[in-house]
């Protein structure tokens, strides 16, 4: 009788540890993806910043320059939080190449003091290189991003579906987003250039490509019922204001150039 009662006390407890580990593990990925989406937040945008900054015909502008600092400043807080909350969630379990996530950081800050001298230049003593290298650290290092988030994603997916969803929700956005700053610089080389040739169009077609394909997978999963109010009303500010405002000056310009 006793060992009945034991192991009748004992089933629940296990069950609730086991819940607990579950909900610990949610946790410390969720924690992840978000110091994740924190970096890519100040990552992106100065990389399209960085390029138009070399493409220019003329030195950079010491406002640029600041914004740049502030910008990177914040970023160099978010990407330690990836290292240190990546650790504690074992990103590096799913993804060996992980390791070298501190090398890739390295290169990142090499490669800024470069393109940093390049952009305070004229545009005739900027070595003809550094938009390519500039272009390959940043891809390196979003790259990594972009897998650690699908990781912890697909870790969370299988101990809580709900919290995933979101989670997807959100690297899909942000993949919609970056094709769509992607898209963005190279209209900056347009105007910069006031041409826009056929290699070009090419090249924003695709990534126009990849923002509808993202946007519609977006659309789909916010339609489903109960999906939350918050991520609906930011789907319908992003309609508006990328899809309808910049979309009708980006026609303006392609009948301009």
């Amino acid at each position: 009788m006793l060992l009945v009662v034991i192991a009748a006390l004992a089933i629940p407890a296990w069950s609730a540890i086991g819940e607990l580990r579950d909900a610990t593990r949610v946790v410390a990925n969720a924690r992840a993806g978000q110091s994740v989406f924190a970096a890519l937040q100040y990552l992106r945008p100065e990389r399209g910043s960085v390029q138009a900054g070399l493409a220019a015909s003329a030195p950079a502008e010491a406002g640029l320059m600041t914004r740049l600092a502030a910008a990177r400043a914040k970023a160099a807080v978010a990407i330690e939080a990836v290292m240190r909350d990546c650790l504690a969630a074992r990103c590096a379990e799913d993804d060996p190449q992980l390791s070298a996530f501190g090398a890739s950081v390295e290169r990142l800050i090499a490669v800024r003091r470069d393109t940093d001298a390049a952009m305070r230049q004229p545009p005739t003593d900027r070595a003809a290189g550094m938009p390519a290298a500039w272009a390959a650290a940043t891809t390196d290092i979003m790259n990594r991003f972009d897998r650690i988030s699908t990781s912890l994603t697909e870790r969370v997916r299988l101990v809580d579906p709900a919290i995933a969803e979101l989670m997807s929700l959100k690297q899909i956005g942000w993949l919609v987003r970056d094709n769509a700053g992607l898209e963005r610089n190279l209209y900056s080389d347009a105007i910069n250039t006031k041409s826009l040739p056929a290699a070009l169009q090419s090249r924003i077609a695709s990534y126009r490509g990849r923002i509808d394909a993202g946007w519609g997978l977006l659309r789909e999963l916010t339609a489903r019922p109960g999906a939350p109010a918050v991520v609906v009303a930011a789907m319908q500010g992003a309609a508006a204001d990328f899809f309808g405002t910049f979309d009708k000056q980006r026609a303006e310009l392609h009948a301009t150039l």
